[in-house]
């Protein structure tokens, strides 16, 4: 048997739940810089207000086809796939190159496309070798997945 909740209760169990999903999610915050993390920290409220307008414009955000952000980068970025999208097999290896262990400071490694499409392109930027041609790659890979990169 159900029992009706004040509304204030409702209030509460949904915000928990949020919570909840943010913690269990989180990982999708990996590619975050530090500088942004912090931001969020000393600015809560204003985080909050940018969460919730993200929230109430949520129908011009294409929604991600079922699974993609569990995808392996290592099987959906292969030479085929760069030559079907015009793109070339230096860009895909330069893309394979973000899965890869790398010297402390360096991104990565990335395995997944949501871990991917959580970073934002200045941020990709500053990866060896990593220009417009292999950024418009991984654009347009991530795009037919339903993704993008990261604006914030």
């Amino acid at each position: 048997m159900e029992f009706p909740m004040s509304e204030q209760q409702s209030f509460r169990g949904q915000v928990d739940r949020m919570l909840g999903q943010i913690v269990t999610h989180g990982r999708h915050l990996e590619g975050w810089t530090s500088e942004d993390r912090q931001w969020v920290i000393e600015y809560p409220v204003p985080a909050l207000i940018l969460f919730a307008k993200a929230v109430r414009e949520r129908d011009s955000i294409r929604e991600p086809k079922p699974g993609a952000v569990d995808l392996l980068i290592k099987d959906v970025f292969t030479v085929e796939k760069a030559g079907q999208i015009g793109s070339t097999s230096n860009a895909n290896a330069r893309v394979l190159n973000l899965t890869e262990e790398r010297p402390l400071g360096a991104l990565g490694p990335i395995k997944t496309l949501g871990e991917l499409a959580g970073y934002r392109e200045n941020v990709l930027r500053h990866e060896p070798n990593m220009g417009d041609q292999t950024i418009s790659y991984i654009k347009a890979v991530l795009a037919e997945h339903g993704l993008s990169l990261s604006s914030q």
